[in-house]
């Protein structure tokens, strides 16, 4: 069950006895800890250490209204995900837990805390007071982060923007600053990044981002789960051209030497689909034959357009169009005759 632990707000403390408890008597509580173990959480990840046990720990507490109250540990035992209580057939995450119950009024307190590979308490819940004077309690455990960048109270990415062309990188940083302005960043990696619109832009790796075939601009967002902090960067992605299509003059037959007829017209499109403005292409003819311009610049419709005089050649003939600085070509048929 690797990875797969939500932290809830509430432990259900359920005791299996009647509801006066006989001094020195062992009584058996019934603790429900389904909201803690149940659905992958979102607040952990790889580089913080995934959960991959719990830490329950029960105190009986002496003069418990008082500063110098006494506690004693009566149950501690780490749930793993090896553990029977947590096989992933089970629908509940029910454990039983023996208590010594001397006074139906006595106090206890309840922690639980999650363990991560590294074996450092990342989550802490507790510690919530009970009794057992009104019968079966109920305890409210607020949960705390408390790994590497506990402290945070804000997360800032930086630059602010940035620009990129389609298959172009640009990089992106983030740091956690606590209350006085210091950076708290743990040593890991602990902060995730998503794109808003991968289309337009995509992240690469954390902070690495690499424009995508759209055009348009498009939010990154940095993210350090366990506290819920969140900044977020714009990226303006241009598309490039990916292709061009034949609008009019292909397929043409015209005397060799001669020019023809109709000029060749070919629209450059970018890999979104959008017309191609402002693009250069070269057209290199066959053999003695010669075009005007020999390079052309795509208008806001994305069109190019040339006049070809074919070659001396007879028969088909091929004009070659070449995106400068692009591994975009198209050709262009012709026939020449006699």
């Amino acid at each position: 069950m690797t990875g797969r632990w939500r932290w809830g707000v509430w432990l259900g403390v359920l005791l299996g006895c009647g509801e006066t408890v006989a001094p020195a008597r062992r009584a058996t509580l019934e603790l429900d800890l389904g909201s803690v173990w149940a659905a992958q959480t979102s607040a952990t990840n790889d580089n913080i250490g995934e959960v991959r046990g719990v830490r329950l720990v029960i105190n009986r507490v002496e003069n418990a209204s008082r500063a110098d109250a006494k506690r004693t540990a009566v149950f501690t035992k780490l749930y793993g995900e090896d553990s029977p209580e947590f096989a992933e057939d089970k629908d509940e995450y029910v454990v039983q837990v023996e208590l010594q119950v001397f006074d139906a009024k006595e106090q206890f307190e309840a922690v639980l805390q999650a363990i991560n590979s590294r074996g450092d308490t990342v989550f802490r819940a507790g510690p919530g007071a009970f009794s057992f004077a009104n019968g079966k309690p109920t305890v409210s455990l607020p949960v705390v982060y408390v790994g590497p960048g506990a402290t945070a109270v804000k997360l800032q990415a930086s630059p602010r923007s940035a620009a990129t062309t389609s298959g172009s990188s640009a990089a992106f940083s983030a740091k956690l600053l606590d209350a006085s302005g210091r950076d708290v960043t743990p040593s890991v990696n602990a902060i995730s990044w998503f794109s808003l619109v991968p289309d337009v832009a995509f992240l690469r790796g954390p902070g690495a981002v690499q424009g995508g075939p759209r055009g348009g601009s498009t939010k990154i967002v940095a993210v350090f789960e366990p506290l819920r902090l969140a900044d977020t960067v714009t990226v303006t992605n241009s598309s490039v051209p990916g292709r061009m299509e034949l609008v009019s003059g292909g397929g043409q037959t015209g005397v060799a030497g001669t020019t023809l007829p109709l000029p060749i017209r070919v629209r450059v499109v970018n890999l979104d689909g959008t017309p191609a403005v402002g693009v250069a292409v070269r057209a290199i003819p066959p053999g003695g034959g010669s075009t005007n311009p020999v390079e052309a610049v795509s208008g806001a419709d994305g069109i190019i357009q040339y006049v070809w005089t074919l070659g001396q050649i007879t028969g088909g003939q091929t004009l070659t169009l070449n995106v400068v600085n692009r591994a975009v070509s198209f050709a262009v048929f012709a026939t020449s005759i006699r």
